[in-house]
């Protein structure tokens, strides 16, 4: 069976989880368009199926939550204007492939509060292995332009990814700081760094994704001039465990 229009597998998480996942590719705001989701993915024997709803939205995320899509993340979009004097900092460098085995090791227990974690349909493993994939990928410039790397001598105790998007805003990716290192300012640093690495490429906006759930977070950049844009819901449907 084709796909609906809107839907599409996703071989890279089905290879990484060992499982047949698809997802509806763009925010979705039709409830047909979930329960064509639904239906395809029950024909196909997919595992599991991504949804991003919109958040203003009530009676479409009643709807997906009928048709056995679960809410198992609070998406917010925020947005920042890049202050023309934003410097970097001295103690934030890119990142280099010997900070690999450190940088894995942070996204291991870092990214808790995203939504792999909270669907117990995805192994904790899984999710652990997920994020120090991730931040190697970005490391080698395949999922991000840059890593700007927090450090203490030559030891990195933080991380966060940068890319430029289509329409020439900055975008932050992962972040994240060691737990022995945190309340110790390097959060700040790292967006500060940020900034600094998208006003040198001629940007003068950012935006970051962050987790609704996820407070420290959300207060490092607010902190620094970060406003909600936007908030959506993730859901995950499993069809294979709904009649």
């Amino acid at each position: 069976m084709s796909p609906p229009a809107g839907c599409a597998r996703l071989p890279w998480d089905s290879q990484f989880f060992g499982l047949q996942i698809g997802r509806i590719d763009d925010v979705c705001r039709e409830p047909q368009l979930l329960r064509d989701a639904r239906d395809w993915a029950r024909a196909e024997q997919l595992d599991c199926v991504y949804a991003l709803l919109d958040g203003a939205e009530p009676l479409l995320v009643r709807h997906a939550s009928e048709l056995g899509f679960k809410l198992v993340d609070l998406r917010v979009t925020l947005r920042a204007a890049i202050e023309p004097t934003s410097r970097a900092t001295p103690l934030v460098r890119e990142a280099l492939d010997a900070d690999l085995p450190a940088l894995r090791t942070i996204a291991s227990y870092s990214h808790q509060a995203s939504r792999f974690y909270a669907d117990p349909g995805f192994a904790l493993e899984r999710c652990d292995a997920l994020y120090a994939e991730w931040i190697e990928r970005s490391v080698r410039r395949d999922f991000a332009d840059a890593v700007l790397v927090a450090t203490e001598g030559s030891l990195p105790l933080g991380y966060l990814t940068c890319s430029v998007d289509p329409r020439g805003i900055g975008q932050i990716g992962l972040f994240a700081v060691a737990r022995e290192a945190r309340g110790r300012g390097y959060g700040a640093q790292l967006v500060h760094a940020a900034f600094a690495w998208f006003r040198d490429r001629g940007l003068r906006e950012a935006s970051v994704v962050a987790q609704g759930n996820n407070a420290r977070a959300l207060a490092v950049y607010q902190r620094h001039g970060f406003a909600t844009d936007k908030v959506e819901l993730w859901h995950h449907g499993w069809p294979k465990l709904r009649p």
